[in-house]
């Protein structure tokens, strides 16, 4: 049996046998190059057979080459959780290559990781979301159609971007309970906001108000700042006055909190209480003459 691998040009090659046959032959290092490969009977008389058997073939034992990893960008950072992991194509005599691309949160790729599988398009978004705020890594691999494999590239890393998680504030009147001891006279009470949002999310102005239980002894408190601006994971403060009315009863008492108002990511917080007591010296009155209170009102007292 006499075989040709130039479509019949030459006929270099003998293999052995009569009802079977096969011959070995080393591929040369072609990249998808076509070959006709013939065969035809001879016998031992040198008669050959005038219509050779024939197969066409690709030889291809080149592997694809300029492969490299494209976006997002080595130690990238405030990436997507759901990222298109992109590559630089490969190219190949071969019009088939396909890449397998791999994403982890370790080097070794083994702690949450996740593949492409063999697929012909240059990116791939994972199909479970990738965690937030961490380190991951991932590397990329093409082959062509005759399976030969690049190498793996090297491994890139990025950062995911954290996630805003929003939770109420805390709000804390910091001061304890005071007794007015002055006809008229006022106290303040410091209020301290926490911003409990995660370092993600945007700093929040919250929204500030204050309640009173007794008008009729008490003017209404009044807060200095009745919006706080705060960053995730920090506090601020900020006071309010309890003020009385003149000439009121003592043990006359006062009972107030603050309320951190709803908005879209945080429901309503209110503090604890305090509670102010009217407590004068000589039974609440003062000596007769004008006096101006901490509102600015002329007040106007006589003995009697």
């Amino acid at each position: 049996m006499l075989v040709s691998t130039d479509g019949g040009a030459t006929y270099p090659n003998t293999a052995t046998g009569t009802t079977s046959w096969s011959w070995d032959w080393t591929l040369p290092a072609e990249d998808y190059v076509a070959h006709t490969i013939m065969a035809k009977a001879r016998d031992n008389t040198l008669i050959e057979d005038s219509t050779p058997a024939s197969v066409a073939i690709h030889v291809d034992t080149v592997t694809p080459t300029g492969l490299s990893l494209s976006a997002p960008a080595d130690t990238a950072t405030g990436v997507s959780t759901s990222p298109s992991l992109q590559v630089n194509a490969a190219t190949d005599g071969n019009p088939t290559i396909e890449y397998y691309i791999e994403v982890a949160e370790d080097n070794l790729f083994t702690v949450n990781a996740q593949n492409s599988g063999w697929q012909t398009a240059t990116s791939w978004t994972p199909g479970v979301a990738l965690s937030a705020g961490v380190v991951h890594y991932w590397r990329a691999t093409a082959r062509d159609g005759a399976g030969n494999t690049t190498a793996t590239t090297a491994t890139w890393t990025f950062t995911t971007a954290a996630t805003c998680t929003y939770s109420d504030p805390t709000v804390s009147i910091l001061t304890a309970s005071k007794e007015i001891t002055v006809d008229g006279g006022f106290v303040d009470y410091t209020v301290q906001v926490t911003n409990n949002d995660t370092a993600a999310c945007a700093d929040t102005t919250f929204s500030l108000s204050v309640s009173d239980s007794n008008s009729t002894n008490f003017y209404a408190s009044v807060l200095t700042d009745t919006g706080l601006t705060i960053a995730p994971g920090a506090s601020a403060q900020t006071t309010f006055r309890v003020t009385a009315q003149p000439n009121q009863p003592n043990a006359s008492t006062n009972i107030s909190d603050v309320n951190s108002a709803a908005d879209a990511n945080h429901g309503a917080v209110t503090s604890g209480t305090v509670t102010t007591t009217i407590n004068v010296s000589g039974g609440g009155c003062i000596a007769a003459g004008d006096y101006l209170n901490t509102n600015g009102d002329q007040l106007l007292t006589e003995r009697r």
